[in-house]
């Protein structure tokens, strides 16, 4: 069987469709890879919010805290002597002498623990003998 050649008007109708199509398919496509928009976490609005009662240093160094977590001790559960102690000990070098970030001077000073304390232990009064 031999087809008969396309006339010209129904060849720009199935060129129209073609490129509508295509269009849709590639508007379909983008909508689709494009990431959701996530709704705002209640007090997760402004990153260092929680701060804001604070001094404009302990503001900045809360900004530099990657970890929500620690971002959310050091604001609002921390005392101003821990959150000095925190400050303090970023940048300094651990026992390792790796220098501290800000989230592991706030991990330190959760743990109690100073920078030489991991070297020593002491021996509390009335208490067990260290073991060897």
């Amino acid at each position: 069987m031999l087809r008969e050649p396309l006339k010209e008007g129904k060849m720009k109708r199935m060129a129209r469709l073609a490129a509508l199509l295509l269009f849709t398919a590639q508007f379909g496509l983008s909508a689709q890879m494009a990431p959701p928009a996530l709704p705002p976490q209640a007090g997760m609005t402004n990153p260092v919010a929680g701060c804001s009662e604070m001094s404009q240093e302990e503001r900045e160094f809360a900004a530099k805290l990657l970890d929500m977590n620690n971002q959310t001790i050091f604001c609002s559960q921390f005392s101003p002597g821990q959150r000095q102690q925190a400050m303090d000990l970023a940048g300094k070098p651990d026992a390792n002498g790796n220098t501290q970030s800000a989230d592991d001077a706030v991990s330190q000073t959760m743990q109690g623990a100073s920078p030489a304390a991991g070297a020593t232990s002491k021996r509390k009064p009335g208490g067990a003998c260290p073991l060897k």
